[in-house]
């Protein structure tokens, strides 16, 4: 009886405690040494284990790449040069990402760390002129570091599959590029955890694969590639590959015209997973990489005429590199699905069943997708050449992808399940919403007031685990509930913030700002309504607990004092709920203790994409089974149907949790208004006591994970 009144209360604790409640600590600078404050940082990375953060700055008359150990302080050079008086220098870095134990970081730089390997740009007049962009990784367990370079052809003798040259006897590894533009690397996402796979961008024709082993042996590598690096292989994957039309399977050839989109300052790169089997880019001509509608192609192609990249018609991409060479380029979104269920071979735009998420973006601005009518912009980011970051936001294990787009003209935080069996309208949810405002953002200028409701997301970051999402924003406002917003906003407008997105609690926090819920401000008093960027960069550790992000605001903490960006970590220590103790007497003699009664108790909770969740309370070790079954339903005439089926072993007594992934049947259900009501009965078996049972109602019921997601 005391066990059941224990285990009743337990599951009591899991519905209106779980999780832990988040209790975030003071923010820290961490862009300084010993003696001095950075001049100025920013693009921080901070390691999984959460004792580095690499970042770019400027500090001692040095100017490029830092590792900050968090535990001692020390800060140390990764890659950096003399700071000149115009703050510039061949020498610097950019675009750091860090392995998860810290010892490795990966960089973009003009500095010819590799001289032997890495080759002049031919036809320089000035040193400056022949020095080509690439990128390095620093082993920083050396004094000093060592580097290798990444952007580089195959290893001579290192068997990798074909599709890349590789080098000859004595030849150089590092790419050659027709112009300095060379290879760059996305920050904070570029690296590996384990620092032996790093994936960049090709940004000028080059050699990437036409040599004579190469794909395209004597014709140059158009610009505009995406490539993966395998420093312990010495292997070079072309990721952004093309896709035979006729059989639809993947070729070696890289794609013509480019494959990414070069959107924003920072849009121009590619993000990798954590593990190293995904990657993932906001790509251009989609037909060439990913199945399109046959009308769906035909309009993309039309509006490329005369627009530059920058405006081609853009996606998000994604390719599970593990898989090998015929691993298949998937769409994101998608304004058309083909791959959809029950859209057909020769199927259209003008088809639901052939949908994506937003088809109005291949119609063009005079669809009122765009912000602005007759704008020229198309496709999934509309903000050309601003300062949103548009590169996808992987999971550890790339299966969930985080991204910033602007398909309704304000840009918003989407989550995508890659997930196979899923089609797009299915795997992508919305987590934010600006608040609708009827007048014409094309003709009224974007102003301080309308920032708070209507302001743009411009970064944000995904923990390895995909529950949590730091977003950085200037906007006050969100209507789309869940996520509930915790707290108050800024009691006014300024720079931009930085919010946490926990999917598990969905609820929404504001991290930064000053004291007393104040704005975080950054000592200017005449910052227009363009200038508001505060907040950038969030890195999470493995743990999500700690985020590393920069910031111009000199509000954050006491002492802040070079009026620039600076380097911050704030961390969330979880309020733990302790269980109070209790006692009860022994039972007079002679009576004996009542005889426990075995059973188990069972609540249920829906979740996106039409999943349920039960939390099972259970007496002892043993095996547990769910059956949900659709209820029948009075005058249908069809017989009732299983809905979904779990099992799961438990190890002692306690609570289990177990999730009911939707049957195809089911999914379908589930989009119907109201879901599909069901039936869940569990039954529970342990060795030495009778089976025990117990039934709950749920309903599986569609919806996009605004929130709370799934395990």
């Amino acid at each position: 009886m005391r066990r059941a009144l224990i285990l009743g209360v337990l599951v009591g604790m899991l519905a209106t405690a779980a999780p832990a409640a988040a209790e975030f600590g003071p923010i820290e600078l961490i862009s300084k040494s010993a003696t001095e404050q950075a001049k100025e940082a920013k693009n921080p990375a901070i390691s999984a284990a959460g004792e580095y953060v690499a970042f770019q700055g400027a500090i001692g008359g040095q100017v490029g790449v830092f590792r900050k150990n968090l535990v001692t302080g020390a800060l140390q050079p990764v890659a950096v040069g003399p700071e000149l008086p115009e703050g510039l220098t061949e020498a610097s870095a950019s675009a750091p990402s860090i392995s998860a134990d810290g010892r490795y970081v990966a960089f973009t730089t003009l500095q010819r760390l590799d001289p032997a390997n890495d080759p002049l740009v031919p036809g320089g007049k000035l040193p400056a002129e022949e020095r080509s962009s690439d990128v390095y990784v620093a082993d920083m367990s050396t004094s000093p570091p060592t580097y290798e370079l990444a952007s580089a052809l195959d290893s001579p003798g290192a068997g990798c599959e074909a599709g890349v040259t590789e080098a000859g006897p004595g030849a150089p590894l590092g790419l050659t590029y027709a112009t300095e533009k060379g290879s760059m690397a996305a920050g904070r996402t570029a690296l590996s955890a384990d620092g032996r796979e790093v994936a960049f961008v090709v940004q000028a024709e080059s050699n990437l694969t036409s040599g004579p082993s190469g794909s395209t042996p004597g014709v140059e590598t158009p610009e505009g590639q995406v490539a993966v690096r395998d420093l312990a292989t010495g292997c070079t994957t072309l990721v952004s590959a093309e896709r035979d039309p006729e059989s639809g399977g993947m070729t070696t050839l890289p794609v013509a015209g480019g494959a990414m989109a070069t959107l924003g300052p920072q849009a121009g790169g590619a993000s990798l997973s954590a593990d190293g089997t995904t990657v993932a880019w906001l790509g251009i001509h989609i037909p060439a990489q990913a199945p399109a509608l046959a009308d769906e192609a035909a309009k993309m192609k039309e509006r490329e005429g005369g627009l530059s990249p920058a405006q081609v018609y853009n996606e998000p991409l994604w390719r599970r590199i593990a898989d090998g060479p015929t691993a298949p380029t998937r769409r994101v979104v998608g304004g058309g699905d083909p791959l959809a269920p029950g859209c057909p071979a020769a199927g259209s735009l003008s088809e639901v069943a052939c949908q994506g998420p937003y088809p109005q973006l291949v119609e063009g601005p005079e669809s009122g997708a765009s912000r602005c009518s007759g704008s020229g912009e198309a496709g999934w980011d509309l903000l050309a050449f601003s300062s949103v970051d548009v590169v996808p936001q992987l999971s550890a294990d790339g299966r969930t992808v985080a991204l910033l787009g602007s398909p309704g003209g304000f840009t918003n935080v989407y989550l995508a399940d890659m997930s196979a069996g899923l089609s797009r309208r299915e795997a992508l949810g919305q987590l934010t919403r600006e608040v609708p405002d009827p007048r014409d953002p094309c003709t009224g200028n974007l102003t301080v007031q309308s920032v708070a409701a209507r302001g743009d997301i411009v970064d944000l970051a995904i923990s390895p685990d995909g529950e949590r999402i730091a977003l950085v924003t200037g906007r006050q406002q969100f209507p789309l509930a869940p996520p509930n917003l915790l707290g108050s906003p800024p009691s006014a407008v300024g720079l931009t913030e930085l919010y946490l997105l926990d999917r598990e609690t969905e609820t929404l926090e504001r991290l930064t700002g000053g004291p007393g819920g104040a704005p975080s401000l950054s000592g200017r008093s005449n910052l227009s309504a363009r200038e508001i960027q505060g907040a950038g960069s969030p890195s999470f550790t493995a743990d999500d607990r700690t985020i590393a992000f920069s910031s111009v605001a000199s509000n954050l903490v006491s002492g802040d004092a070079n009026g620039a960006g600076d380097v911050f970590t704030i961390t969330d220590h979880p309020v733990h709920v302790e269980r109070g103790s209790s006692a009860i007497s022994p039972p007079p003699a002679g009576v004996s203790p009542p005889r426990r009664r075995w059973r188990i108790s069972v609540s249920a909770s829906s979740q996106p994409h039409g999943r349920v969740r039960l939390l099972v309370a259970v007496p002892g070790a043993g095996q547990l089974r769910a059956r949900a079954r659709e209820l029948p339903v009075e005058g249908s005439g069809h017989a009732v149907r299983t809905l979904s089926r779990a099992h799961r072993r438990a190890r002692a007594e306690g609570v289990v949790k177990l999730m009911l992934n939707p049957s195809p049947r089911a999914r379908r259900l589930a989009r119907r208004p109201g879901g599909v009501p069901a039936a869940v009965t569990l039954g529970f078996t342990s060795r030495g006591h009778q089976a025990v049972h117990a039934t709950v109602q749920v309903r599986f019921v569609f919806r996009a994970p605004h929130g709370k997601g799934s395990r």
